[in-house]
């Protein structure tokens, strides 16, 4: 008499064993790179796809009546939608308010360029809007960030200034520009 503990390992009857496979999502499609949308308020946006964990945005150009320069608008998307209702009131928004906002970040943007030791100063006058910076949910996320082009001294500037809530709460400088 054989012991069970001796007996040779028998396979697997394939179709008594049970295979669970893990629940099949249905996946998204995602949108392709380089579509456009165009919009009354907001222009010709082309899409850009990020990879996974990032959030894709449309990004698009705009004419400015009152400067030399192209307003850049970038809207970030999640999911890769289109831009909403909120992205175009919030552009409608800053446009209105644009030399106010110039005007509150001209203390902060004159401090940080004392900090970096650069002589001069800035005036709301120097400060030219060229790009506009919303996150996914610009209504429900306070955060947006604004680009400023200016002249310090002959030395053009790009001024890049982070808002919370409507207030200017940190500045990058790039010289470079």
């Amino acid at each position: 008499m054989r012991d069970d503990k001796s007996r040779a390992p028998e396979a697997a009857d394939p179709v008594s064993v049970r295979c669970r496979l893990a629940s099949l999502e249905p996946t998204l499609h995602r949108r392709a790179c380089g579509t456009i949308f165009e919009s009354l308020v907001l222009g010709r946006m082309e899409f850009v796809s990020m990879p996974h964990g990032r959030s894709s945005f449309w990004l698009g150009r705009q004419r400015m009546p009152d400067s030399a320069l192209d307003l850049q608008i970038i809207c970030e998307v999640e999911n890769d939608d289109l831009p909403g209702v909120d992205h175009s009131a919030a552009v409608v928004t800053i446009r209105r308010h644009q030399v106010k906002d110039a005007a509150s970040c001209v203390p902060l943007i004159n401090a940080h360029l004392r900090e970096m030791g650069l002589p001069g100063t800035l005036q709301t006058d120097d400060l030219f809007l060229t790009a506009i910076h919303l996150r996914a949910r610009p209504m429900l996320d306070p955060r947006y960030a604004l680009e400023y082009r200016g002249l310090d001294g002959g030395r053009a500037l790009r001024i890049t200034v982070a808002f919370e809530r409507g207030t200017p709460r940190s500045v990058h400088v790039d010289l470079n520009a």
